[in-house]
């Protein structure tokens, strides 16, 4: 599966739209040039925006989710659905 994570475009420049629950690490593995990866807290609100699931998924053409991240989790509603696998 390949997941794509939006964020508001608006975050670049203005600080209010900046996604609130999630870190960048930047801490690298011995072996491991340059890595980097997001961190969102548990239970983090995302929105499901698209997916693609093609007839025959391949490494070359995997199943694909977009995923809208909200800005603060603190402005979701706390009796929004865990995901069906929690």
């Amino acid at each position: 599966m390949h997941w794509i994570v939006h964020f508001d475009a608006r975050g670049e420049h203005t600080l209010r739209y900046r996604c609130k629950n999630v870190n960048l690490v930047e801490k690298t593995v011995k072996g491991v040039e340059d890595e980097q990866e997001y961190l969102f807290v548990p239970y983090s609100v995302f929105t499901v925006m698209s997916f693609h699931v093609p007839a025959k998924i391949t490494g070359d053409d995997p199943v694909t989710i977009h995923l809208q991240a909200a800005i603060d989790n603190a402005n979701e509603d706390e009796e929004l659905p865990l995901a069906p696998w929690h």
